[in-house]
C-alpha cells in the first residue's frame, strides 16, 4: 500500500509516524490507531498533531500521515514531552466533550 499525502491517520498509513520517534511515541500510536476515529484518545491526537505541525511551521496536509510523522520528528523536545502534549491536548478535548453533555443535559 502506498503512501501519499492523501493518506489519513491515525486509521491508515501509520508506519511513518510509528517509527518517527522512540518506543513511548510508538505504543502511543499503536494505542491510537487502534481506537474508532471519533474516540477522544484519537481526536486529542490528531490535535496535538495539527499544533505540532502549526508550531513548527510545517506547510503540510493536516492529515496526512507522512506529514505527521515529519512533524513528530521534527519536534526537538523529548518523547515526554509529546506525551505532555497529548495529554495536554486530551485534557482540552474531554473539558469540551463534559461542556457539550452538560449543556444537553440542561436544555
Amino acid at each position: 500500500m502506498a503512501y501519499t499525502h492523501e493518506s489519513f491517520f491515525p486509521g491508515f498509513g501509520v508506519e511513518p509516524l510509528q517509527y518517527a520517534r522512540g518506543r513511548l511515541w510508538a505504543e502511543l500510536v499503536e494505542h491510537v490507531v487502534s481506537l474508532p476515529s471519533l474516540h477522544p484518545d484519537v481526536m486529542a491526537f490528531t490535535l496535538m498533531i495539527r499544533r505540532l505541525q502549526y508550531d513548527l511551521g510545517l506547510d503540510t496536509h493536516a492529515d496526512c500521515a507522512i506529514c505527521a510523522a515529519r512533524a513528530a520528528s521534527r519536534f526537538e523536545g523529548s518523547d515526554d514531552d509529546l506525551m505532555g502534549l497529548y495529554m495536554g491536548a486530551l485534557s482540552e478535548v474531554n473539558a469540551v466533550f463534559a461542556t457539550v453533555q452538560a449543556r444537553r443535559a440542561a436544555a
